[in-house]
């Protein structure tokens, strides 16, 4: 279905979204959404061999936008933790050990790579298990420095091997505490006869953290059989990880489980029953877990009678009703359906990734949820698509770029394989002739003194405590004259900060004033556009932050973004911090890029819409 077909679709929906690394004029029209992104590789697809057997079971997105990948390698000689990093096109990033491959033998004995995460400092953590025979696995990880190397101050050589409790410990998934400290997710037991899920938290060197359950090491039972699958940190520190449980081994069907820990390991008894969850879905099991920014809210995504699952649950760990009416979704691909991955969108919308097929004709496959559980239909006509990479192919994997581009992963054939989706919709740039900061003439006169038209804005104070106040225009007029407006959002770029510590916080959050048209009486940057009235303030805001870019919700503004009727189709906005000044004589401020900067750094108002 073609562009201009959609736009007369009676519930269209149109999302704006940034593709920025491709437009080249304020306003660009992208791809529709769920569309292959042939900005990547050419035509959406990377097909990589590394010389064997290969997989990628995980994948994460550096701040810089590089796709790290980490799996393994089988060749004769068994098999090896496979980790591969890629540019922004798709290519091999030869910075990354010189090829952009790098393959690990841990201890000379079978090894794979589950589970991949990106440190602050730019250090990749590699999680997976090394193996000396059948059903006898240990705990490995593997720390690389940004240029592929291991990093020797991981455990004196870059790798730690953990014996967890019997000869059947296998490593699934891993995540990253802010405090540096590295929590894995994975099996104990015997395989077929009794296994818990078994949660390890690490110190920054690789060393076992004591103050976790007493050795570093946090056992829970759940069913009869527990097989683990992914883990995440929530944002007060307790740890929450899914996976699939068999109840008894008389009760042999298959349930969604979770559990919760606390801080110190221990079970957390405000989830669930004691800290273990039980899903009612028949059939089923867990693949991924990922948890909603703005509420906490959890989302478990897997698979049950052979179609797509997912929920969403409440901090307690009960349904969140809100989600298709019972917390509960089905999809049915009309094959056998397998749900591997999940990922919040920045607008709510939550995406399942997976395999659709069977005996040799799989291909991946992607569904898109909106906030109240409905599939999408936005993406792809009815909110699912399927992708034939090359025969027979898996996705294991998922990841959402800070442009909101959608990354799959997992294998084809015998290779490597990954796909990138473009979000969809149009990109409203910032006008270059039109932004810029504005400082006040003293710190209490309410009024402008000068204008400066440059690469960077600026919220904050000088040393005189006057205040910045900075200045965007948009080319809004591709707006049609009656779409409905259902969200808006801001996307700003940081530069820098001066004076220290976090200005957002210190000015205590974001003030945000709207004109349909221009303030003052000119288009153009004027002195007076400091103290000019908005039709509309709001705030204080306190923005998102992730990729280099914050994202401010200015939602509540929909009723000002202007379209084509008034001044051309502009919209102003003017944004400045809470308090005026922080009452120090130094200089603390925000920089942001500014229209005048390069295209890939301008700012981007992002908005979705639906047609009457």
């Amino acid at each position: 279905m073609n562009r201009k077909t959609l736009l007369h679709e009676t519930r269209f929906r149109a999302t704006i979204l940034a593709v920025i690394v491709i437009l080249l004029t304020t306003t660009g029209a992208l791809a529709d959404a769920g569309e292959l992104d042939t900005t990547f590789d050419g035509d959406g697809k990377v097909i990589t061999d590394l010389g064997g057997t290969e997989a990628i079971f995980d994948i994460a997105i550096q701040p810089d936008g590089k796709i790290v990948a980490a799996g393994y390698k089988n060749t004769s000689s068994g098999y090896d933790f496979a980790v591969a990093r890629y540019n922004l096109d798709g290519s091999l990033d030869a910075s990354f050990d010189s090829d952009g491959v790098v393959i690990t033998d841990a201890l000379s004995t079978d090894n794979t790579g589950y589970a991949v995460a990106i440190q602050t400092d730019g250090k990749i953590v590699v999680a997976g298990n090394v193996c000396y025979g059948s059903n006898n696995c240990d705990f490995a990880l593997a720390r690389y420095n940004s240029d592929g190397s291991l990093d020797a101050s991981f455990d004196g050589d870059g790798i730690v091997v953990t014996y967890i409790a019997s000869s059947s410990d296998t490593c699934h998934a891993v995540a990253l505490q802010t405090d540096g400290k590295i929590v894995a997710l994975g099996i104990t037991g015997s395989l077929g006869i009794q296994t818990s899920y078994i949660v390890v938290r690490y110190n920054s060197d690789g060393s076992l953290d004591p103050s976790f359950d007493g050795d570093g090491k946090a056992v829970v039972r759940v069913g009869y059989l527990d097989y683990p699958s992914d883990v995440a940190i929530q944002a007060n520190g307790k740890i929450i990880a899914a996976g699939t449980s068999t109840l008894s081994k008389a009760y042999q069907e298959n349930r969604i489980s979770l559990i919760r820990l606390n801080e110190d390991g221990s079970p957390d008894s405000g989830f669930g029953d004691a800290g273990e969850l039980i899903l009612d879905f028949s059939y089923s099991g867990a693949k991924a877990i990922a948890l909603v920014p703005k509420n906490g809210k959890i989302v478990v995504a897997g698979t049950s009678n052979n179609n797509f699952a997912a929920a969403r649950l409440n901090e307690d760990g009960s349904f969140d009703v809100t989600f298709d009416g019972d917390g509960k979704v089905i999809t049915d691909f009309g094959n056998r359906d397998v749900g591997n991955a999940v990922a919040i969108q920045q607008d709510g919308k939550t995406v399942v990734a997976g395999i659709i097929g069977d005996g040799g004709t799989e291909n991946f496959a992607l569904a898109r949820y909106n906030r109240d559980g409905s599939l999408d239909t936005s993406f792809s006509g009815d909110g699912k698509l399927t992708t034939d990479i090359q025969g027979m192919d898996w996705v294991f994997s998922m990841a959402l770029q800070a442009d909101a581009k959608i990354v799959l992963a997992g294998s084809s054939g015998t290779n490597f394989a990954l796909a990138r989706y473009d979000e969809g919709g149009l990109a409203f740039l910032s006008d270059a002739t039109q932004d810029g900061l504005i400082l006040e003439s003293a710190e209490t006169s309410g009024k402008g003194e000068t204008i400066n038209v440059t690469s960077v804005l600026r919220l904050g104070d000088n040393a005189a405590r006057k205040q910045y106040r900075s200045l965007l225009s948009f080319q809004t007029d591709n707006l049609p004259d009656n779409a409905i407006l259902t969200s808006v959002t801001l996307k700003l770029k940081r530069q820098g900060v001066t004076g220290g510590g976090d200005p957002i916080a210190l000015f205590q959050g974001i003030l945000v004033d709207v004109k349909r048209g221009f303030f003052g009486n000119s288009s153009t940057l004027q002195i007076t556009d400091w103290q000019a009235l908005g039709q509309k303030t709001i705030g204080p805001l306190t923005p998102t932050y992730g990729g280099g870019w914050y994202s401010l919700d200015l939602t509540s503004l929909k009723g000002y973004v202007n379209k084509r009727e008034l001044n051309q189709g502009l919209t102003q906005i003017r944004i400045r911090f809470n308090l005026d000044d922080n009452d120090d004589s130094i200089a603390n401020y925000l920089s942001l890029f500014s229209g005048n900067g390069a295209v890939t750094s301008r700012p981007i108002l992002l908005i979705d819409y639906v047609m009457p």
